[in-house]
């Protein structure tokens, strides 16, 4: 039990309980503060005086099941990690306007990773100097997000770019895969995009007839050819969206709206 602090109150803080939020679920000192009408310098004296660790500026909370798969579909989709050192990353991405209440779904998802920021509104300039309404999100820098993204990412021709492999794939279970949808999909099922080069195909191809036993076409789009739609066979929709349909929030399900004779 604790008081909160309206002023001149004690506080009663156990180191249960310091360990509890600032250890193993990863609230800052201040918003540990906040919640105890206290003051930052306050928990940071009880950290030292419990002799509790002081977390690295990276944190390293183990994600739950639903989170990883959150952040593994989103980095298939609009996701991108930055190194914020050479242990840590940071996870960012962006939505419309339209998709505001979505961002905000997967906001909440990994709210033990959000930074202080949250989802910001922040518009978006077009080469054509053109301004569209667009949300961010940010987490803070985690070791977590660093082995993230050794995984997706991989230099081509001296670039960091983004990739999919097997393991990657194989990570990915139905949340995961219905985030990847509502990231990247549509209502015509050309749903992901792969900017990557054309031997992925095939690992996406067989992926998704090994673990899914879904029959998937490709069409090669941009002046290089170089992004990928994958799309699925009017035969093979009905499978997809039994799959992914339960994880879909209502703001995304016309990304799985389908016709009748299909359904």
């Amino acid at each position: 039990m604790y008081i909160k602090n309206t002023g001149k109150e004690l506080i009663s803080l156990t180191k249960e309980q310091l360990i509890e939020w600032y250890s193993e679920k990863g609230l800052s000192m201040s918003k540990i503060a906040e919640q105890l009408g206290t003051s930052n310098g306050y928990i940071s004296k009880k950290i030292k005086e419990f002799d509790i660790p002081k977390r690295d500026r990276s944190f390293s909370l183990i994600p739950t099941f639903n989170e990883d798969q959150v952040v593994r579909g989103t980095m298939l989709g609009d996701g991108t990690i930055c190194k914020s050192s050479e242990k840590s990353g940071v996870l960012s991405f962006m939505h419309c306007a339209k998709q505001k209440e979505y961002i905000e779904w997967k906001a909440q998802q990994l709210t033990r990773f959000a930074s202080p920021k949250g989802v910001k509104f922040d518009p978006m300039k077009s080469q054509d100097d053109i301004y569209y309404d667009t949300y961010v999100f940010w987490t803070r820098s985690s070791t977590y997000f660093s082995d993230i993204e050794k995984l997706y990412y991989q230099k081509i021709e001296d670039k960091r770019v983004k990739t999919i492999t097997r393991e990657i794939l194989d990570q990915i279970d139905r949340l995961g895969l219905s985030v990847w949808l509502m990231d990247d999909g549509n209502r015509y099922f050309n749903v992901i995009t792969i900017p990557v080069p054309k031997v992925v195909k095939e690992v996406v191809r067989d992926w998704f007839k090994d673990k899914w036993n879904i029959i998937t076409d490709f069409h090669s789009l941009g002046p290089k050819k170089s992004v990928i739609n994958v799309a699925f066979k009017s035969t093979e929709v009905k499978k997809f969206v039994d799959l992914v349909e339960e994880f879909v929030i209502p703001s995304m399900s016309y990304k799985i709206k389908v016709s009748s004779a299909v359904r």
